[in-house]
């Protein structure tokens, strides 16, 4: 079976009532994380503003950034956690005093800003504060706004297999209609790419077709270049957002718990060899994660990897382009590289990965 880090949902995931969730949940949808983000930038006149994320970001989203004229300042990342380094938040958030703090769940889970909010007192009271939830399932999260300028913004592409973002706003929040476009040629040739890509990888999956999965990847490059491209706001499809509430969400993060202790267990041995590194989480955050990560001790050798595993059937990746991000410490940029993503999805049996894990140390043990 080919198996990949997308995240298609069956329809066995669907559910007749859509979840009440979302009847709480005051959003306006869009597009995807970046088009969210144009709107803000818009709405806020934030064109020209400094903005504080972690050093470990996707290299896309970065350039978008900049090109809508955003001042990037990137804070380096606890290697041990696996989150901000806090130390050194507070302290940029002193020296540089940025008017927007982004703060990323790596990979879905909570960061630890959300825990300690004490930094809030070193920011001004106008700061704009975007939580990157391009990683997360909505419903699996508290969502407290830490400010009235507090954002959460998804990328239910990311999570699942439909395609917008909820820009998620605090009460008070006035959405402006002619700040987003809501049809273009744009908008069209970028969802059917998306329905291209998502079709390759539904076959794929379930014939075994590599091919099939190649093509599926070569257009999720494309997509993933071209969104962000306009600086206009994009408004999602009315379809994926009503699709998206019906989905079983405890189901996920029930199928995700099982899958956690099935990758420690099978990559344990792995770790004790010396070949990687693996991350402890609390059980809570393990529902959370998009995608199983671990680190690979030797970074030299990902690409080998990656094209073995890729060979077999199984589809891993590191997501982004350090190379690409300017501002990084360079052993910083190194241990980024060295981090790695597995299949962490509803098509992910047991079965596969201790076929991943078998492959990997069989990669390991030979010299290849």
């Amino acid at each position: 079976m080919t198996l990949t880090c997308e995240n298609l949902l069956p329809r066995s995931c669907l559910q007749p009532q859509a979840d009440p969730f979302f009847s709480r949940l005051q959003s306006v949808d869009f597009l995807s994380f970046q088009d969210a983000l144009h709107y803000l930038v818009r709405a806020y006149d934030l064109a020209g503003r400094k903005i504080l994320l972690p050093a470990f970001y996707c290299d896309a989203t970065l350039h978008d950034m900049a090109k809508h004229g955003l001042t990037i300042v990137l804070c380096p990342v606890d290697q041990v956690l696996f989150d901000i380094d806090r130390e050194a938040f507070e302290q940029l958030l002193k020296t540089e005093t940025p008017d927007i703090i982004l703060i990323y769940n790596f990979f879905g889970k909570n960061s630890r800003l959300y825990i300690d909010t004490t930094w809030r007192q070193h920011i001004s009271p106008e700061a704009i504060i975007i939580s990157d939830f391009a990683h997360c399932l909505l419903p699996n999260h508290d969502i407290n706004f830490l400010s009235e300028h507090h954002f959460y913004i998804d990328s239910t592409r990311k999570t699942t297999s439909c395609m917008m973002a909820h820009l998620v706003h605090p009460p008070g929040f006035v959405f402006r209609p002619e700040l987003a476009v809501r049809l273009s040629a744009f908008r069209f040739a970028l969802r059917a790419l998306f329905f291209l890509k998502t079709a390759c990888l539904r076959v794929a999956t379930r014939t075994g077709w590599n091919v099939l999965a190649a093509l599926g990847m070569h257009f999720f490059v494309l997509h993933d270049r071209f969104i962000g491209s306009p600086k206009a706001a994009h408004r999602g499809f009315r379809w994926d957002g009503l699709r998206f509430r019906h989905i079983d969400f405890a189901k996920v993060r029930q199928h995700r718990a099982a899958l956690y202790g099935e990758y420690a267990e099978n990559f344990s041995g792995l770790a004790a060899a010396g070949h990687i590194e693996l991350f402890e989480l609390p059980a809570a955050e393990r529902v959370n994660l998009c995608y199983f990560f671990l680190r690979i001790v030797e970074e030299r050798r990902i690409a080998e990897l990656i094209s073995y595993l890729e060979t077999n059937g199984y589809w891993v990746d590191r997501l982004w382009d350090f190379d690409k991000v300017d501002g990084m410490e360079e052993s910083e940029r190194q241990w980024a590289k060295s981090i790695i993503v597995f299949p962490y999805t509803l098509q992910t049996r047991p079965a596969h990965i201790r076929a991943m894990a078998a492959l990997t140390r069989t990669f390991f043990n030979h010299d290849r």
